[in-house]
């Protein structure tokens, strides 16, 4: 649970005083609502939270980066620039080329 970097969705959510449930504070993308349906209904049937949680399914350079299930990025800044699957616009670090399923000579 507390392996990943961003959590949104994964670890934690808000729910705000209307029932509204979003995967974090900064991301204001509604994954459903707890006064319509049951909490673990939407926390575990919300294609949202779904695409949050798979980091294969994130695109850009967090994509292809080697740590992708360790951190994950930022999704509410990747959302600040219009996709909320997109790379983490903020983030400095350069993926290592892959090839072959291996990282690139001098890399572990």
């Amino acid at each position: 649970l507390w392996g990943r970097g961003c959590i949104a969705g994964t670890g934690y959510c808000r729910i705000t005083p209307s029932g509204d449930l979003t995967p974090c504070p900064y991301l204001p993308v509604l994954a459903g609502n707890v006064r319509q349906e049951p909490f673990g209904d939407i926390w575990y049937g919300s294609d949202l939270l779904a695409a949050l949680r798979d980091p294969d399914r994130l695109s850009g350079k967090c994509g292809r980066c080697e740590y992708r299930w360790t951190c994950g990025g930022c999704r509410a800044r990747a959302y600040a620039e219009g996709d909320i699957l997109a790379e983490d616009p903020c983030c400095p670090y350069e993926p290592v080329e892959v090839k072959h399923g291996r990282p690139a000579p001098g890399y572990p």
